[in-house]
C-alpha cells in the first residue's frame, strides 16, 4: 500500500494511513469518477446501462 501511495502522490509517505483516511480517499476518488461519467452520459446522444446481478455479500457492478 505504501508503494502504491508513493506512486500516486509522487512523494514518500510521511505517516501511515489510517483506515478512515483510506475510506475518505476512496469515497472522493469514486465521486470524481462517477461525476465524470455522469457528465459524459449527459452529453451523449445515446447510452446503454448494464447491471451485473450478484448474490449476497458480493461486489455489484453498474456500468454506463
Amino acid at each position: 500500500m505504501q508503494l502504491f501511495y508513493e506512486f500516486l502522490i509522487g512523494e514518500p509517505l510521511q505517516d501511515w494511513l489510517s483506515r478512515s483516511s483510506l475510506y475518505t480517499w476512496h469515497q472522493d476518488i469514486s465521486e470524481l469518477h462517477f461525476n465524470k461519467y455522469i457528465h459524459q452520459v449527459a452529453n451523449a446522444s445515446i447510452f446503454g446501462i448494464m447491471v451485473d446481478e450478484s448474490i449476497c455479500k458480493q461486489i455489484k457492478n453498474f456500468v454506463l
